[in-house]
C-alpha cells in the first residue's frame, strides 16, 4: 500500500523561471538573450545539480570562455536563489492534508548546494520528513543509483512508494526502480493521480487477497490490454523461431524457468500473475486468466486447450450482482473475486481440462482429458470427470 510520497522540487515543490530572472536584470533584450543562451543550458544544469567540481570553479570557467559576459555571469551565480519564484499554488495546502493523513512525505531533486537557501526561504519544506540532493550525491535523475540512495536512506520500500516529478523521465526512472509515478502538473491534477492510485493499489490488494475487488479499476485495464497486445505478438511468431518465442515469456509472465514451452493460440489475462518452473510444456489454444497467482512447478506437462481460471464470482445472487446497478451508477454489474491456482511439480493436465479458482494440484497428479476441476487434487492421484473425482492413486 502507498504510505511514502516522494517529490522532485522544481516545478513541483516552488516555481522556477529563468527567462524573468535575466529579464529583470539586464534591460536590454540582445544582451539578454546571449546571457540566457550562455546560462540557461542543460550542460550547465547538470554541472550545477551533480556538482564534481565547485560551484566558484563552474562559474570561473564559464567566465574565461564568455568574457564579454562577466558581470552578468558573476550576478547569475551571486543571485542564483533569486530564479525560484515562489510555491507552487495549492501545493503547501496539499502536502500539509496528506501529512496529516498519515503520508510521510520525502524530497529527491536534482539541484546544486544553493538549494538549501532556498530550503530555508519557503515554510512547504519543513514538511519535508527527509530529501536526497543530486549535488550531495554526486549522481543525477533518472539514474537509478539515485532512487536505491532515497530507499537505503530512509529505509523505504519502492512498491510503497509514489514519485512526482515534472519531467517524464525522472518518473520513468522511478518506475523502473519499483516506484509508482506521476508527471506533475499542477496540485489538483496530483491530488486526483495520488487518490485514483491509491484507489487501484487498494483494489489491487483485495484482488490479490481474494476479497470481491472492482475488476474494471484502470490498475486491471491497463494490464489487460498490455497482456492482449503480447499475445497478440507471440502467437503472430512463427513456430520455428523457438528462441525468439522463450524470449518473449519472460517480457510478461511473473517468472519462467528454463526449457518452457507454450503452443500457439495462448492466452491469457495479465500475465505477470503466472510463474512457471523449469521444464514445463503448454501445448496450444491454453487460456490463463490470471487475475490471481498462476503457480505451476517444475516437469510439468498442459495439453492442448486447458483453461485455467482464478476469477470467479459469489453464488449468492444478492452478492454476486449490484443491487440497483445502472450503467451510470458507476460501477460494475456484477461483483468478482480472484483466487490463486497452484500446479505441483511433474503434474500432467489433460487436454481440455478446467481448473477452477483456488485450487491446488499435488505433486505428481494427474488430470484426465476434459475433467473440471473444482477441488484440490491430492499428490500422485489421477482425477477425472465434471467434477473432477479420484480415479485412482499411483504409486
Amino acid at each position: 500500500m502507498i504510505q511514502n510520497l516522494i517529490f522532485d522540487f522544481g516545478k513541483v515543490l516552488v516555481d522556477y523561471d529563468y527567462e524573468a530572472f535575466f529579464r529583470g536584470y539586464i534591460p536590454d533584450a540582445e544582451r539578454c538573450a546571449a546571457v540566457s543562451a550562455v546560462l540557461n543550458t542543460k550542460e550547465l544544469q547538470q554541472q550545477l545539480d551533480c556538482e564534481d567540481l565547485p560551484i566558484e570553479t563552474i562559474m570561473e570557467e564559464l567566465i574565461s570562455r564568455n568574457k564579454e559576459l562577466e558581470s552578468e555571469i558573476r550576478h547569475f551565480f551571486d543571485h542564483y536563489p533569486e530564479i525560484v519564484t515562489g510555491e507552487v499554488e495549492g501545493m503547501n495546502a496539499l502536502l500539509t492534508r496528506l501529512k496529516s493523513e498519515g503520508y510521510r512525505l520525502y524530497g529527491l531533486s536534482n539541484w546544486c548546494s544553493k538549494v538549501y537557501l532556498t530550503m530555508a526561504q519557503y515554510d512547504i519544506f519543513r514538511l519535508l520528513d527527509g530529501y536526497i540532493i543530486s549535488s550531495e550525491e554526486k549522481i543525477l535523475k533518472p539514474e537509478q543509483a539515485i532512487y536505491q540512495r532515497l530507499f537505503c536512506k530512509f529505509s523505504l520500500k519502492p512498491e510503497e512508494c509514489v514519485f512526482a516529478d515534472d519531467r517524464l523521465e525522472n518518473v520513468e526512472g522511478a518506475r523502473q526502480a519499483g516506484m509508482l509515478g506521476i508527471v506533475f502538473k499542477d496540485a489538483h491534477q496530483y491530488e486526483q493521480k495520488l487518490r485514483q492510485l491509491k484507489y487501484e493499489q487498494e483494489e489491487l490488494s483485495k484482488c490479490m487477497s481474494g476479497e470481491l475487488y472492482d475488476c474494471h479499476a484502470s490498475i486491471f485495464i491497463e494490464r489487460k490490454a498490455r497482456a492482449t497486445e503480447w499475445c497478440e505478438r507471440y502467437n503472430a511468431l512463427p513456430y520455428r523461431l523457438r528462441n525468439e518465442r522463450r524470449k518473449m515469456l519472460s517480457e510478461l509472465f511473473g517468472s519462467v524457468g528454463t526449457n518452457v514451452s507454450v503452443g500457439t493460440g495462448f492466452l491469457c489475462d495479465f500475465g505477470d500473475n503466472i510463474h512457471i518452473g523449469n521444464n514445463v510444456s503448454i501445448n496450444h489454444r491454453c487460456l490463463f486468466v490470471d487475475s490471481n497467482r498462476i503457480i505451476i512447478g517444475d516437469n510439468v506437462l498442459i495439453a492442448p486447450g486447458v483453461q485455467i481460471n482464478t476469477s470467479t464470482h459469489p453464488v449468492a445472487l444478492e452478492e454476486r450482482l449490484t443491487k440497483g446497478w445502472t450503467p451510470e451508477s458507476g460501477e460494475y454489474f456484477c461483483r468478482t473475486r480472484a483466487l490463486p491456482v497452484t500446479i505441483g511439480n511433474c503434474c500432467w493436465i489433460g487436454a481440455g481440462a478446467i481448473i477452477l479458482a483456488g485450487v491446488t494440484i499435488g505433486e505428481g497428479a494427474v488430470v484426465a482429458a476434459g475433467a473440471v476441476v473444482t477441488k484440490d487434487v491430492a499428490p500422485r492421484t489421477v482425477v477425472g470427470g465434471i467434477p473432477a473425482k479420484v480415479i485412482k492413486n499411483l504409486l
